[in-house]
């Protein structure tokens, strides 16, 4: 699925990190955070129920321009995206007390992040309802990727923002995907966020290919997105 990514802060230091995402401007081989830092990292899936309830929330702040058209307005659409969020496929920023700061989402063949099937839209919208949502969404199309990392969206609490989470959350991300034998961290992000995609250049992304969206337009606001990708490696002082 195409959507841009939320426009993060320039996420300094992550080219500092032991896994080089960028690694023509790594300045070293040891992880960077902020000294104020305040968060962890944790999957999803080890918190409570409303945490999860919390990430829905940030996905929806961070995309509710793309699906308020097909979901309908926040009281209708959050519900549908509890319902369809897998916290064994999100990465969670979360503070001491319990808050969700910050999630990231990824793809793999077993799931994705949150997956509007037609089921969970006939559930929530009945027959009639749900018969354009399903082909509004196939005009997405389900993409998997063998051989890079795929992400599947990234959102920061906007009060939480220019703190170190979305470079936290990238780094997480970057280490699971060489643990399970990728190589690459791919992304997708609509053509029409450039400052998106130049934030996400200056951590080591590049354009692999352009693809046209003509048809989601009406729906989705997006008529094409940029296929981005980052190469993995190890520094060779890492433990």
């Amino acid at each position: 699925m195409c959507f841009a990514l939320p426009a993060l802060p320039p996420p300094r230091g992550i080219c500092k990190s032991r896994l080089r995402l960028h690694p023509d401007e790594s300045n070293g081989p040891q992880r960077q955070s902020p000294l104020n830092q305040d968060f962890r990292i944790l999957p999803l899936h080890f918190l409570a129920e409303g945490a999860r309830d919390q990430a829905a929330g940030l996905y929806w702040q961070a995309f509710e321009g793309k699906l308020g058209r097909l979901l309908g307005p926040s009281p209708r659409a959050l519900p549908v995206i509890r319902a369809a969020l897998d916290p064994h496929h999100a990465l969670a920023a979360v503070t001491a007390a319990g808050e969700v700061v910050g999630v990231a989402g990824f793809r793999s063949p077993g799931g994705s992040f949150v997956s509007l099937t037609p089921g969970l839209l006939r559930r929530f919208y009945g027959p009639a309802g749900s018969l354009w949502r399903i082909g509004a969404m196939r005009l997405l199309g389900v993409d998997t990727d063998n051989e890079r990392f795929l992400i599947d969206g990234i959102s920061v609490a906007p009060a939480r923002r220019s703190q170190g989470i979305g470079r936290a959350l990238l780094e997480e991300l970057a280490t699971r995907a060489l643990a399970e034998g990728y190589q690459a961290l791919r992304l997708d992000v609509a053509e029409s966020n450039p400052r998106a995609r130049a934030l996400y250049e200056r951590c080591g992304f590049r354009l692999i290919k352009r693809q046209r969206m003509p048809f989601a337009a009406p729906v989705f606001g997006i008529r094409s997105c940029d296929v981005m990708e980052s190469r993995l490696t190890l520094s060779p002082s890492a433990p």
